[in-house]
């Protein structure tokens, strides 16, 4: 499992700035949104999907305040049929456990078995937070800092239009 502090690790390593909010666990999104702070910028609702024969993998990250469109979602990718990933995957590919799913987890996935889709509308968000891998805290970072982590990963994340 990718702790907290590996995280924080990481991202002290490549020169990022952020903030850590402790509060109580917010597995769930209305459980994020009842806690969430102004100054905390805009909270992400993060998921992890598998293709219909389970060998992509994506994880979708969008404003928590809004719903995914997954037939658009399935319609723009073109993999066919999208389903969660299980707690099994969660932890294999992105070292975390359910409800505390953050595209700083793409720390633990050094095989980029992953690919990131981002909200096109978050490129609009200042400050972005995510869970660093713990439900129990919130992470906030500005959208350069957090655009400078997922280089960081080696990635380049894919904006679509998500709901």
């Amino acid at each position: 499992m990718t702790t907290p502090e590996q995280i924080y690790r990481f991202l002290d390593d490549i020169g990022i700035a952020y903030t850590v909010a402790e509060h109580p666990p917010t597995p769930t999104t209305a459980d994020a949104l009842r806690y969430a702070r102004a100054d905390e910028g805009t909270h992400c609702k993060n998921i992890l999907l598998r293709d219909h024969k389970g060998t992509h993998h994506y994880l979708v990250v969008c404003d928590c305040r809004h719903s995914i469109d997954m037939e658009a979602l399935q319609r723009q990718l073109g993999r066919g049929r999208l389903s969660f990933a299980s707690a099994a995957r969660l932890m294999r590919l992105l070292g975390v456990q359910a409800g505390s799913v953050s595209p700083l987890g793409l720390v633990a996935d050094t095989g980029h078995a992953v690919e990131l889709i981002m909200d096109e509308r978050l490129q609009e968000s200042d400050r972005l937070s995510f869970h660093p891998n713990d439900c129990r805290l919130s992470l906030t970072l500005t959208r350069e800092d957090f655009a400078k982590f997922v280089l960081a990963t080696g990635r380049t994340p894919l904006w679509k239009k998500l709901y």
